[in-house]
C-alpha cells in the first residue's frame, strides 16, 4: 500500500530548477522548460503560477501595436448610441420559446419583470390566483392552445395521472422501462458510493 503512495508522490522542486524557470520560462515557454527539466508541462505551469513566475502572454497583438479604435468613442454615457432601436420585447408582446421538445408562448406583461408563460398569465388574469403547489396544465397536452377551456390548475400528482391516462399503451411501456432503468442506475450509484465511503 505505501509503495503505491510513494510511487505517485510528486517530486519536490529544487532551487536550481526554480532559477532555471525564472531565466527561461518567459522566453521559451512551458513546453520547452518541461522537456529540459524532465517534468510535465502542467507541473511547470502550476509551479510557475504558484511562485509568481510570469510567462509570455499569447495575444493577437504584438508589443507596441496600436489598436485601430484607441482613443475613439462611439457610445454616449448611457452605453447605447442615441436613437438606439431596443430589441427587448414591448409590453403585451407574445413570443414563443422552445424547450425540451415543446413550444411555449410567453408574454411581456411589465417593463421591469421578465416574460411570463402566457397560459399562467391568462389563468391569473381571467380565472384567479393559482393555488399553492399547483400548476396550470393543458388538458389536450397542446402547449400552444391557450384557450381558457383548455387550462386547468392541478397538483403535480393530478397532472401526472392526467398524462398517464392520455398515453397510449406503447408510450406507457416505454415510460415504465425508462423509470425502471433509472431506479436500477440509482441503486448502482448508491452501492458504488457505499464502497468508497
Amino acid at each position: 500500500m505505501w509503495g503505491a503512495y510513494f510511487l505517485f508522490m510528486p517530486k519536490p522542486w529544487k532551487v536550481k530548477e526554480r532559477t532555471f524557470l525564472q531565466k527561461h520560462y518567459a522566453n521559451r515557454g512551458a513546453r520547452w522548460c518541461a522537456m529540459q527539466l524532465g517534468r510535465t508541462q502542467t507541473a511547470v505551469v502550476q509551479f510557475c503560477h504558484k511562485e509568481g513566475i510570469k510567462g509570455r502572454r499569447r495575444t493577437a497583438f504584438q508589443n507596441g501595436n496600436i489598436p485601430w479604435n484607441k482613443g475613439k468613442s462611439y457610445c454616449h454615457k448611457g452605453g447605447f448610441k442615441p436613437n438606439h432601436k431596443h430589441t427587448a420585447n414591448k409590453v403585451g408582446q407574445i413570443s414563443t420559446r422552445r424547450s425540451r421538445g415543446r413550444s411555449v408562448q410567453y408574454v411581456k406583461y411589465t417593463l421591469d419583470d421578465p416574460p411570463m408563460a402566457l397560459h399562467r398569465y391568462l389563468y391569473l388574469q381571467l380565472i384567479g390566483p393559482i393555488p399553492d403547489k399547483h400548476i396550470v396544465a393543458f388538458l389536450d397536452a397542446d402547449t400552444m392552445n391557450t384557450e381558457l377551456s383548455n387550462l386547468k390548475a392541478m397538483s403535480r400528482q393530478e397532472h401526472s395521472k392526467h398524462l398517464w391516462q392520455r398515453m397510449s399503451k406503447r408510450e406507457r411501456e416505454r415510460y415504465k422501462k425508462r423509470a425502471q432503468r433509472k431506479r436500477q442506475e440509482s441503486q448502482v450509484r448508491k452501492q458504488v458510493k457505499k464502497l468508497f465511503h
